[in-house]
């Protein structure tokens, strides 16, 4: 059978389709420490407004351009997409044993006082004090004091895993999906948490000699699995 060229591969290459050809192994038990930069949907997407041919690839999986290198460090001090998201969830996590000592809670208290309500993520929206009290204990604290305890439980999840792409050089950055637990674990020190791949660079998948059948489809697993050894610590 002829192989079909990158670009096709490029605009054919659905979630499903990898998921298929993966056969699992999309699923990676990796050290958060391990991942050290972070590259959100808005970088991945921007190629898609410069070259008409791959317009499809917003849907797809391999994702050509520079996106990887322009990745950002993950560090408390940071400039990375969620920097200030990761900062206050390093605090919180100082002070989960009361988070009303916290900046984040202080901020939303703030907010609550000045427009009446807080909203996180628009499906939580807290209108008093009892509200925005249930939904730091009940949710974020909950998720600190259960990934401090009890570790990542995937089917805590329900699913939804926190979400990684593959670069060129095969190395794992954070992306979409899960951001707060997988922030939550790298600060804990985790040694253990299950992503999953979403995205990957299209050389990355030329250079492993990828595919969805026979020969190449065992390379993919293959390079898969190696990805996931090497951000184990």
């Amino acid at each position: 059978m002829r192989t079909p060229p990158l670009w096709l591969d490029i605009i054919l290459t659905t979630k499903r389709r990898f998921q298929r050809a993966a056969d699992g192994n999309h699923l990676l038990w990796i050290t958060p420490a391990c991942v050290e930069r972070v590259c959100y949907r808005s970088q991945l997407f921007e190629i898609g407004r410069r070259d008409s041919r791959l317009h499809y690839r917003h849907k797809g999986f391999l994702v050509p351009g520079d996106w990887d290198l322009r990745a950002r460090p993950i560090s408390i001090d940071g400039d990375f997409p969620g920097s200030q998201k990761y900062a206050k969830l390093a605090d919180l996590v100082r002070c989960a044993d009361d988070f009303r000592q916290s900046l984040w809670y202080a901020e939303a208290r703030q907010q609550l006082q000045d427009e009446g309500r807080f909203v996180y993520k628009s499906r939580h929206i807290m209108t008093d004090l009892d509200s925005l009290d249930r939904f730091f204990e009940n949710y974020l604290v909950k998720l600190i004091v259960s990934l401090r305890t009890e570790g990542y439980l995937p089917e805590s999840a329900q699913g939804e895993h926190c979400g990684v792409a593959i670069g060129r050089d095969g190395d794992l950055l954070l992306t979409e999906r899960g951001r707060h637990r997988f922030f939550v674990a790298h600060l804990l020190g985790l040694q253990s948490i299950l992503v999953e791949v979403r995205r990957a660079h299209s050389e990355w998948f030329r250079k492993v000699g990828a595919g969805f059948h026979g020969a190449g489809k065992q390379r993919l697993q293959q390079a898969l699995q190696e990805v996931g050894d090497n951000h184990r610590a």
